[in-house]
């Protein structure tokens, strides 16, 4: 329709707007790192920092979501399946495995669009940790590696869709989700390590880094033995 027409064309300029300023913004977020002494390496002294505290961001923010979701977990399970809590654990869960992809990629230097379905994150990784990823689901489900990239396909999107679930027609898979979040949750301990939680930091706590970050997870695991109790 003309209507449907005129929407279309204004959607186009909208985007075609946002492309423009975020290359813009590309542009002199370029010239100012030009602008350092190139006898220097501060123009790569800057970006390696920028880099380095996403990379702690993105690992505070999956750490903390993944004992919040776990949290949630509990509260289902301790409450035969409570179907009020299925929307948030799953979200939740998509969530979480969206952060873990995105600090492997982060730790290992690889890039990444902005960009949200968890298949085009997980295709991004080595090919060595997506075995290590597959094996471990395979283990738990007793498949093939093919039947659970299609499984990570299914669930791709769920973080998205099951927030707009009234729009959707869809079945959701928890048990795979919040199995992939393990899987996720493994892979970053063995990768990334002990990872220095920010804002808060070992050095304002008085403590080694490693010391500080079992501090922090034996807060959340206290967290988690409370909800337990309940």
């Amino acid at each position: 329709s003309h209507h449907g027409n005129r929407q279309a064309k204004a959607a186009l300029r909208r985007l075609q707007r946002q492309v423009l300023c975020h290359r813009q913004r590309r542009h002199q977020q370029r010239a100012i790192i030009q602008d350092l002494p190139r006898h220097s390496r501060q123009g790569d002294l800057v970006m390696e920092a920028v880099e380095q505290t996403k990379y702690l961001k993105m690992a505070t923010e999956f750490y903390s979501f993944y004992y919040a979701t776990k949290i949630i977990f509990i509260n289902y399970d301790k409450n035969d399946k409570d179907m009020s809590l299925v929307f948030p654990l799953v979200v939740n869960g998509a969530f979480t495995c969206e952060l873990a992809l995105k600090t492997l990629l982060l730790k290992l230097n690889i890039k990444y669009d902005k960009q949200h379905p968890l298949i085009r994150l997980f295709d991004n990784l080595p090919l060595e940790l997506k075995r290590i990823i597959l094996g471990y689901l395979c283990g738990v489900f007793q498949n093939t590696e093919e039947e659970n990239l299609n499984k990570i396909i299914g669930v791709s999107d769920y973080f998205y869709e099951v927030r707009f679930v009234a729009e959707y027609t869809i079945a959701i898979d928890i048990t795979f989700v919040l199995h992939f979040m393990e899987a996720l949750y493994k892979t970053v301990k063995s990768v990334c390590g002990d990872v220095k939680i920010m804002p808060a930091t070992a050095e304002e706590n008085n403590m080694s880094e490693c010391d500080f970050n079992k501090k922090v997870e034996e807060y959340w695991r206290s967290k988690i033995e409370k909800y337990k109790g309940k």
